[in-house]
């Protein structure tokens, strides 16, 4: 089963904003999650509680989804 997470970063400053950014998509890079695009996340069984743990460490600044999917077509 496979995992999709939507999420959205949110800061009050831009400044702010792009320090957030840089420091999650570093970690997110350096756990190798698979990116769909900037806002979508692909992940499998295994690696669900690794990237729910990396998003909590942002909670304050990161909106986020749970989906599950049990298959996923290209279109």
């Amino acid at each position: 089963m496979n995992y999709l997470i939507i999420y959205d970063i949110k800061a009050d400053s831009e400044k702010e904003y792009n320090r957030i950014k840089r420091k999650f998509y570093y970690h997110l890079k350096k756990e190798r999650f698979s990116f769909l695009n900037k806002s979508v996340i692909l992940v499998d069984k295994s690696e669900i509680v690794n990237i729910l743990s990396l998003i909590k460490n942002y909670k304050p600044y990161i909106h986020s989804y749970l989906i599950k999917a049990h298959s996923i077509q290209e279109i």
